[in-house]
Parts: structure tokens; sequence; C-alpha cells
């Protein structure tokens, strides 16, 4: 009797064990899946960290790879607004019998500065450049005809550059382009009057890390010319050893490479003597909360440096009014306090 019953419970053994499986198989996969979805990660966009990501058209200067072209136009100067959306003001269309044409710059100058462009000797644009010293901007709707676009730009102790002149036909429909622009550097000197065997320092502003080419002209035409490299602020200077040169009247000018093929014209000249004695330089340095291209002007020149850096955290250099590590309505209203027009 007894092995019989030990018989019929290894049948229903046997008979229910594909149930038992089938079971142990359910859950199983259900405990799979709620892992799967404990370790799922879920990554949120965030505007402002110059990583176009999630539902972001773009941020800052992260464009996700597009521009006017791949967006349909026929060309202009894609940007981002502060929202992380494609600024397609720039952007330009063109029809076939139009009678207006565009033209855009692009270029290098110095860092987080504004850089002026004029049509015929009247404002027609201006525009900053970033940390780099790059700078693109579209003049769209311009009647057809013949115009020179002269251009320069401010370096940080309010000092202009040299002008640079560029005649440019327009036609109906078309666009035209000016690449390839480098601002002149900037030059000083401490000294207006140095004597003979003491040294001179020269300094500017210039496209950053590029290197820096002096030129000394005497007032007899010879000349001698030295060089060396602008730092990431674009900022160079040099110290001269007068030893190497006779007493008379110099001027010294500069000259900007950025490569051997890519080189800015000569800067404007500053004056010296080399002589029996020494005399300082008088320097005029202006640059108050506001005054962010140190002009001694709050205007639309600093208007528009504030405008590039608009909702952008950590910004460069004294664009960030209020020091909280951003630039938003907050600074623009300090910078309307001091304007000056």
């Amino acid at each position: 009797m007894n092995k019989y019953k030990w018989k019929k419970e290894i049948m229903v053994f046997i008979c229910l064990l594909p149930f038992v499986l089938a079971g142990i198989f359910f859950i199983y996969s259900r405990a799979q899946a709620q892992t799967d979805s404990i370790t799922a990660i879920v990554k949120v966009s965030v505007c402002g960290d110059n990583i176009a990501e999630g539902s972001e058209d773009c941020d800052g200067s992260a464009l996700d790879g597009q521009t006017c072209l791949s967006l349909g136009f026929d060309g202009g100067t894609l940007s981002c607004d502060p929202g992380c959306v494609f600024n397609t003001s720039e952007c330009v269309t063109l029809e076939p019998e139009e009678t207006n044409g565009s033209v855009i710059f692009s270029g290098k100058s110095y860092p987080v500065s504004a850089v002026i462009i004029l049509k015929d000797g009247q404002s027609a644009a201006v525009t900053a450049t970033d940390v780099n010293g790059n700078f693109e901007t579209t003049l769209p709707n311009i009647s057809v005809g013949i115009y020179t676009f002269s251009i320069y730009a401010y370096d940080n102790n309010s000092k202009p550059s040299g002008l640079l002149n560029y005649r440019v036909e327009i036609s109906g429909g078309e666009i035209e382009e000016v690449a390839g622009i480098t601002i002149t550097p900037t030059i000083s000197a401490d000294k207006s009057e140095v004597e003979k065997g003491k040294n001179i320092t020269f300094f500017g502003q210039s496209v950053p890390r590029s290197r820096v080419v002096i030129y000394l002209v005497s007032d007899e035409g010879e000349e001698i010319s030295v060089e060396t490299v602008s730092g990431a602020d674009g900022l160079y200077s040099y110290q001269f050893d007068t030893d190497l040169i006779e007493q008379a009247d110099y001027e010294a000018g500069a000259r900007t490479f950025v490569s051997d093929s890519r080189f800015s014209a000569r800067s404007g000249a500053v004056d010296f003597e080399v002589g029996e004695e020494s005399e300082s330089a008088v320097t005029v340095r202006c640059g108050g909360i506001a005054d962010l291209n140190n002009d001694c002007h709050v205007n639309l020149i600093d208007f528009s440096i504030l405008i590039y850096w608009f909702g952008h955290d950590h910004p460069i250099g004294k664009v960030d009014l209020d020091n909280d590590k951003r630039v938003s309505l907050t600074d623009f209203s300090i910078l309307m306090y001091h304007w000056t027009g």
C-alpha cells in the first residue's frame, strides 16, 4: 500500500512540473522587467550649459551642426536665443528677382570685444566676439550698389584698432561674403622718451594666442623688428633694449600673424624718442562699472556686448555687472543707470 502511494505522488509531481516551471519563468520575467525600469536613466537637458541636448534646438555657441542653409535659408548667420531656440533673424532668403542683397562679415579680433562695421562712413552694425576673438554677422537687405565697408574694434584699454576698408558690390538676390578678416593689433608704449640703454615696453591687444611682430622705424627710414606672442586674453607686451638702436626719433607699429599665410595690416604707430633721459608716456584709462569696452562711454557698444552674453552662465570679463555669475535683466538695468550715450 505504501509503495503504491509513493508511485502515485511521483506521477502527480511529474504532471504538475510544467506548471511549476511556467510559474517560475513568469515571476522571473516580472522581476527582470521591474529591475530594468528601476535602473533606467532619465537625462534632463539644461539650457545654458553650451551643450545642445534633449528638446533644445541649440545652446549658446552649440548649434547642433545646424546652419542657415541646413534650416532651409539661402545663407546668413545662425545663432541661438537665450531660451535655447534657433535665432534665424540674420538668416537670408532670396527671391529670384529680389532687388536687395546681403553681405556676411567674419574674422578674428580681440576676445570679448565689440567690432564696429560702417557702411559708407555710417554705422551699420555692432557685433561681439567670443572668447577666442571670432566674430560673424550678416547685413541683410542692402540695396544694389557698390559700398565701402569699414571695420574696426576697441581693445580693453579703449584704444581703437586701425580701420580696415572693403569695397563690396551688392547684387540683387545675392549674398556676398567678406571672410578671413583680421583686426589690426593696438600698440602703446610706456615711455615717450627713453634714455639710450634703458628698456621701453610696448604693449597692446591682438587676436588671442597669435604671433605679434613689432616694427621700429627711425626717422631716417631704418627698420628693425621683434616679435612676441599674445595670451589667451589677446594681451601682449615686449620689453625692448634700446642699446640695439641709435639715438633718434622712432615710430612703432605692430602686425598680427594668425598663421604664416594669414596676417593683419600694420597697426597705427606710436612715436617715441631714444635720447638722454626717460619720460613716461601719458595714458588715459577709463572703464567704469558699465563701460565694458573701456572707451569712457556707456552706449550701444556696451549694450551689444551685454546682449551677446545674455543668459549665459559664468560670463567672461566684467560683463557680469551684479556679480551673480550670469548676465540677466538686472545687468541691463545697471547699464541703463550708468548710460552716457
